[in-house]
């Protein structure tokens, strides 16, 4: 008996795996007949908190496969069988489902597209050309629909706007040439960096118009700019050779880069319990007018004045004390 390579016994094992787990989907189809339409919903939203709440989708596999070969069979009349469901996981592994022409390979494609746009973060189905595109989104977009799924499709003569709303559907079909282009332009378009007002007297001084906030005060932007400055010397830094302002590194642009907003709050605080000082110093400016002869002490952080007695403070002390350490004025 010839012995098998790594490669073709790992290929077998996983056709192994992904049978055993087809059947099991296929055992199961009894309990989602049971299911209404609202109920089938239901459960497709309950699918998308446990993958947005961090659930590995490899234990929502077989509840969401079982879900669309409902849906697909009440809203198409097409039931995916079981070889379709074990290519559906091939793809869902980043496998490469080789399948003939009518065997459904655009009915396979909806399973793993269905269980990776549960996360919300959207799912592409790419295509050879535009007919193809517009005509899988029109016969599968049923299915996504029935399971509270949103459905876009991207063609050549769309505008902008048209393309952005169909981008952030939950499932996009379009052309590899339309998105490769589309992608391309976003990360080559030029960012917002300046901007001029035209008749500036008149914005500030039109009747009935809405009058400019007022500037906020100085502290907090020093504060502010502390919390940049601190981040950008102690973070760490990538290059990025993207063209947004925002998100250059500071080998590329000499301004410092711009902290999270989550972030500096604890970037203050941290540069607070730094610069306060951990002992009391001599503040001679809040000394006594009417008392030369004495020396305060003053609490850097309850502001309680203490006064000392003359032969402390004075040049005149009593032989035997010792010399008081002189300390910097703040």
């Amino acid at each position: 008996m010839q012995a098998l390579s790594p490669l073709h016994w790992w290929s077998q094992v996983r056709l192994v795996r992904w049978r055993q787990t087809a059947n099991r989907i296929d055992a199961r189809s009894g309990e989602w007949e049971r299911l209404d339409d609202e109920e089938l919903k239901r459960y497709s939203r309950e699918l998308g908190w446990k993958a947005k709440s961090g659930v590995a989708l490899k234990k929502l596999l077989p509840d969401a496969f079982g879900l669309v070969r409902e849906a697909a069979r009440r809203t198409t009349g097409m039931t995916p069988f079981v070889v379709q469901l074990m290519g559906g996981m091939a793809m869902f592994e980043g496998g490469i489902a080789e399948m003939q022409t009518g065997e459904g390979k655009t009915l396979t494609a909806v399973l793993p597209t269905y269980l990776r746009a549960l996360t919300g973060k959207g799912c592409h189905i790419v295509t050879v050309n535009d007919y193809l595109a517009g005509r899988d989104a029109e016969e599968m977009g049923p299915i996504y629909q029935s399971l509270g799924l949103t459905v876009g499709c991207i063609q050549t003569p769309m505008e902008a706007d048209e393309r952005r709303a169909s981008y952030a559907c939950d499932v996009t079909y379009g052309t590899a040439k339309e998105m490769g282009f589309d992608f391309l332009r976003d990360q080559l378009r030029q960012g917002i960096a300046r901007g001029a007002i035209d008749r500036h007297g008149l914005l500030e001084t039109e009747p009935g118009a809405t009058p400019p906030n007022p500037p906020p005060s100085g502290a907090p932007l020093r504060t502010d700019r502390r919390g940049r400055q601190c981040a950008d010397r102690r973070g760490p830094h990538a290059t990025d050779h993207r063209d947004d302002p925002a998100q250059r590194s500071r080998q590329r642009q000499p301004v410092p880069l711009v902290l999270p907003h989550r972030d500096t709050p604890a970037t203050r605080r941290r540069l607070r319990l730094r610069t306060a000082p951990p002992h009391r110093l001599p503040d001679r400016r809040r000394l006594p007018a009417n008392r030369p002869d004495q020396q305060a002490l003053v609490d850097q952080f309850d502001r309680q004045r203490t006064h000392l007695p003359a032969h402390r403070a004075g040049p005149d002390r009593p032989a035997g004390l010792p010399e008081r350490p002189r300390l910097r004025d703040r």
